[in-house]
């Protein structure tokens, strides 16, 4: 049967019971046992299994619908089974089970996103926050209502004494991870300091005009100095952490003389509109913050070496050419490595970051 510009009426009264029961495509396609691909490809092509007609009949609540009815109403029926089709693995036929429940299981992931913002809201004095990822913007940079609510609660933090740094690949981590492991996609560090250029004047916008929630407006130098001193991007050659598609992030405070901590983390393809509040696990809060200490280390000897005109290189900094904003970010590494100072154990060894 040739195709039609519109739904035939066996198709329209199919989609009309199927919608009185409050379900879709999706629903209906699992209950009778078929990719919901399929189910759409026999849709487009008005058509439908012959052996499907029963099972369709029982759960639309569809009396008298067979063969002769269905045909009538204008679908071509087709067999169930083309003899030459050889049958699934039992790993493909569980796999197919566990997209599904994936896909139903997304539903939960976008609203459990959601308290990521409310987490992020609570952090101020001696808190930090760090970010690293070699082929992920971060969510709180990109133009969008999830990045927008994440970067507000950001502006939030900064304004109350969070520090905020953002660790990315520079040339070195490019070609490697690039070249060697072959990760496509990777942020070049000089988009990357647009994006940082680009961050810090929506959110001094934001100050200035006071639309950051619950705090007064800023002037222009106010703004500028809570930029410069608590927030800051650095770029590295190797990551323990780094995985294509996957950001990490940590969020950290003290709380009675103690450092605590939790990551966050943004998993492949963008599916929840945010990061998520990862579960406790020691092991990888421990390895990120070894790395995070090896960081930031190295950035303060880096910030010593820019003041002298020389450059040790295992941590790059942008330049500055104003004085003033390289006292802030001096300011800010030192602040940074006195907060991760009290973990003893975090001591990263030599030769960390190379």
């Amino acid at each position: 049967m040739s195709m039609r510009d519109s739904p035939s009426e066996f198709w329209v009264e199919l989609m009309r019971r199927t919608g009185e029961l409050h379900h879709n495509e999706s629903w209906l396609a699992r209950r009778l046992g078929v990719p919901v691909q399929t189910l759409s490809s026999w849709k487009q092509r008005n058509q439908f299994r012959r052996s499907c007609l029963p099972a369709t009949a029982m759960l639309l609540h569809w009396d008298g619908l067979d063969e002769e009815s269905a045909a009538r109403l204008g679908v071509g029926l087709i067999e169930g089974r083309v003899p030459e089709k050889i049958e699934s693995h039992p790993t493909e036929e569980a796999l197919r089970r566990v997209n599904r429940e994936y896909r139903v299981a997304e539903k939960v992931f976008r609203r459990y996103a959601g308290q990521t913002v409310r987490v992020l809201q609570t952090l101020g004095e001696n808190c930090f926050y760090a970010f690293t990822a070699p082929t992920n913007t971060p969510y709180e940079f990109e133009n969008t209502p999830d990045g927008h609510g994440i970067a507000l609660s950001l502006a939030q933090a900064l304004c109350r004494g969070t520090l905020c740094l953002y660790i990315r690949p520079n040339e070195e981590g490019i070609s490697y991870y690039r070249d060697i492991w072959g990760y496509g996609q990777l942020v070049y560090k000089d988009h990357a300091r647009v994006e940082m250029e680009a961050f810090r004047s929506l959110l001094g916008n934001w100050m200035v005009r006071g639309e950051v929630p619950g705090q007064p407006k800023l002037s222009v130098a106010e703004a500028d100095r809570i930029l410069h001193e608590r927030l800051d991007q650095c770029y590295v050659s190797r990551s323990p952490m780094w995985m294509p598609g996957v950001s990490l992030s940590m969020i950290g405070w003290t709380h009675a003389r103690e450092l605590k901590s939790r990551m966050t983390i943004s998993l492949p393809g963008a599916r929840f509109g945010g990061m998520l509040v990862y579960p406790r696990y020691l092991t990888l809060e421990f390895r990120f913050m070894r790395f995070l200490r090896a960081v930031v280390l190295e950035g303060c000897k880096e910030i010593e070496s820019d003041r002298e005109s020389r450059n040790d290189g295992k941590v790059q900094v942008d330049a500055l050419n104003d004085e003033r904003h390289l006292r802030a970010r001096h300011r800010f590494y030192q602040k940074y490595s006195q907060l991760l100072r009290s973990v003893y154990s975090i001591e990263p060894p030599e030769g960390a970051l190379t």
